[in-house]
């Protein structure tokens, strides 16, 4: 898996044994990055875990690997820094995040879904860019859909984070 990203610089999820290429538009790139800023600002004042981009791959359940847009994990879930590390994070995050793109299908957001709460997930958030919204999942089944004026939490893992949706969108896809 890794191998195919050094030679051909893509990346790939593995699902059920077969490699994925996982794409991303810039736009999607753009509200990760963006995201991964307000996430990385708020663990400076709160040092609960570690916040990870669309090239971590991360183990879900075996012998899936997927990697988020962007995820999180408690600082207590994450193997301590002694060579050699596994490439895979060998555990789940505790916040999964996917920008929904063009290419993502009802089918495989639902699959993803029910695959990261087995594996342990806490809260997924669905962001879709194009509608303005996200969905806050803290089960498969259960969720809050917001709008761009509503606020992007996890009280769960991310005790206080609050981020307003179009913040996030405008800051992510303002070109100035």
């Amino acid at each position: 898996m890794l191998e195919l990203k050094a030679k051909r610089g893509q990346l790939c999820e593995l699902i059920n044994g077969v490699l994925v290429e996982k794409t991303m538009g810039w736009e999607e790139s753009a509200i990760a990055l963006e995201l991964a800023f307000f996430l990385k600002r708020y663990l400076k004042r709160h040092p609960l875990g570690i916040v990870l981009g669309t090239d971590g791959p991360v183990r879900t359940v075996a012998p899936q690997v997927r990697m988020p847009d962007l995820c999180f994990v408690l600082k207590g879930r994450v193997p301590k820094r002694r060579p050699p590390q596994p490439a895979v994070l060998p555990v789940a995050p505790d916040l999964a995040v996917e920008i929904v793109s063009k290419s993502n299908t009802p089918a495989e957001l639902r699959i993803k879904l029910a695959e990261y709460f087995a594996a342990g997930v806490q809260v997924v958030w669905f962001i879709d860019h194009r509608t303005r919204s996200a969905r806050i999942f803290t089960s498969p089944r259960e969720f809050t859909d917001i709008g761009e004026r509503g606020f992007l939490t996890a009280s769960k893992v991310l005790p206080g984070f609050k981020l307003r949706l179009k913040t996030l969108l405008d800051g992510a896809l303002k070109i100035d």
